[in-house]
């Protein structure tokens, strides 16, 4: 029967899986903040519009 040698690769392996995970919810983390900081400025300005509106009756 022949020899077979086992090769524990466990510590690359998790190390990989770390590193992928990370850069997975750093980038979607990065998406989160984008689409919240967009929602939030684009409410804002409109906010902003319809008082400038309501104060002066013309649209700026």
């Amino acid at each position: 029967m022949a020899d077979i040698e086992f090769n524990d690769n466990s510590a690359e392996v998790k190390a990989a899986l770390s590193g992928a995970v990370r850069a997975y919810l750093y980038e979607a983390g990065g998406e989160l903040q984008g689409q919240t900081y967009e929602e939030f400025a684009g409410g804002y300005r409109a906010d902003q519009r319809l008082l400038s509106v309501q104060s002066t009756g013309r649209l700026q």
